[in-house]
């Protein structure tokens, strides 16, 4: 996997977390649908992003 998509999808996941912590579920919901696109050729992170 290419480093700069490696380091797209450690943020989607890591901003979604961090929205979820802060009770901010639209824009958790918007960086994991991010993550769900960029993880679909990776079958074990994408499931991450149900």
């Amino acid at each position: 996997m290419k480093a700069a998509l490696q380091l797209a999808i450690e943020q989607a996941f890591q901003q979604a977390r961090q929205a979820m912590q802060e009770q901010r579920s639209a824009d958790a919901f918007q960086w994991l649908e991010r993550a769900h696109i960029l993880t679909q050729r990776q079958p074990v992170l994408h499931a991450g992003s149900h």
